[in-house]
């Protein structure tokens, strides 16, 4: 695994937690009247999303109430927000002068740092938030990311622990803790961690860093089953494709081509193959597949669904098939035998004309299959037709 690579993932697995006014406030100290209302018309703004003009305001409400824990952490958070790094470093200085013990002070300010790549000052900053408050799961995880984005993961495997045991249901603890144990060769342990954090937080970045682990760790032993699978050699490649599973029962791309594999050997295994691609459409919550790669998982199980008679089933995977909007034209034909088999004509020359939009061959199937009959005999076919040679003609032109 490259460095680039290690940087990519732990960047996507470990967003740096956003500052805001909410999670650095203590209980508020007492403020001036007059403050309160630049406090009241900062929160406006900051909901608006002008983060100038509710500094603005902090800032005045600060010249009333110097003292003020709310007013300092939130002017903090918004100069963050505005990338004036300088600025928050100073408020937040300035806050831990008054008030030297406030592991949030400490936490924020390593935050400061963090977020400009100085990461020994922010170590030292979580370090000290954690001593103070041995209770703030969010200084443990900061602590951990930190040490993870500065190579030392050995040492960050502690206080990202220490976080999961404060709060197991914070889904970017687990991402970063996946990280450490994934570093570490603790692949098994890397992956619950993974699973569990995507359970709980449908995070695109979480999956997309998943998903790459995935590939890095199965995506040769993967490459070996496709061979295999596709030289005929059905036996050996549902034993590796199946051994992969096994060890990494999230990677959808092993559940595809072993269900492939069973689906297309002769006789077929169907059962083993509906078993399989069912797998690998439930590993989707955990894997991205490719739309190029889902396709088939679901035009192959909506046509043994179709063959066993279960066509609400079949229709559905067809419906899901179309809707990736891919090249493969068979999908889009299998669907509008589905609709064509309820009487909806007009919908069903929509999808088989976006089969031979694809592939002009299919308008000979339409033209054939005995069962579209019915179908040939409905102006939908006629206008199917029409349409057809209207855009053939005007492709020449």
């Amino acid at each position: 695994m490259t460095d680039t690579f290690k940087l990519d993932l732990i960047v996507a697995c470990a967003v740096v937690a956003t500052v805001t006014a909410a999670s650095c406030v203590h209980a508020a100290e007492r403020v001036r009247p007059d403050a309160l209302k630049h406090i009241s018309l900062g929160q406006y703004s900051a909901a608006m999303g002008d983060y100038d003009r509710s500094a603005e305001h902090y800032e005045r409400a600060l010249e009333s109430s110097p003292h003020s824990k709310e007013i300092l952490f939130s002017l903090g958070a918004l100069y963050q927000k505005a990338t004036e790094f300088e600025k928050a470093e100073q408020t937040y200085r300035k806050l831990l002068k008054l008030y030297p013990l406030d592991a949030n002070g400490h936490l924020c300010l390593g935050n400061v740092y963090l977020a400009q790549e100085r990461l020994d000052l922010a170590l030292r900053e979580y370090q000290q938030a954690a001593g103070l408050d041995r209770q703030n799961a969010l200084a443990y995880r900061n602590l951990g990311y930190a040490q993870l984005r500065a190579g030392a993961v050995e040492s960050a495997l502690p206080p990202l622990q220490r976080a999961l045991e404060l709060g197991p249901s914070n889904a970017l603890t687990r991402f970063d803790l996946g990280m450490a144990y994934y570093y570490l060769g603790r692949h098994r342990e890397a992956q619950s961690e993974f699973r569990t954090g995507l359970d709980l937080s449908r995070d695109t970045d979480g999956k997309a860093t998943y998903t790459d682990m995935m590939e890095e760790l199965g995506g040769a032993r993967l490459a070996e089953g496709i061979r295999l699978y596709k030289s005929n050699q059905f036996a050996a490649a549902a034993q590796t494709l199946s051994r992969l599973a096994i060890e990494m029962p999230d990677y959808a791309p092993a559940y595809a081509y072993l269900g492939h594999t069973y689906h297309h050997q002769r006789p077929p295994r169907t059962v083993e193959a509906v078993l399989a691609y069912e797998a690998a459409l439930e590993a989707g919550k955990y894997y991205v597949t490719k739309a190029d790669d889902l396709v088939f998982v679901l035009d192959n199980l909506g046509m043994i669904r179709m063959n066993a008679g279960d066509y609400t089933g079949a229709e559905e995977l067809f419906r899901r098939g179309v809707q990736l909007d891919t090249r493969y034209p068979v999908v889009y034909f299998n669907y509008g035998m589905m609709l064509a088999r309820k009487k909806l004509y007009d919908a069903s020359a929509v999808a088989f004309a976006d089969a031979v939009r694809r592939d002009a061959h299919f308008l000979s199937y339409v033209d054939a299959h005995p069962a579209l009959k019915p179908f040939r005999a409905s102006n939908a076919y006629s206008n199917l037709l029409t349409s057809i040679r209207t855009e053939a003609a005007d492709d020449k032109d």
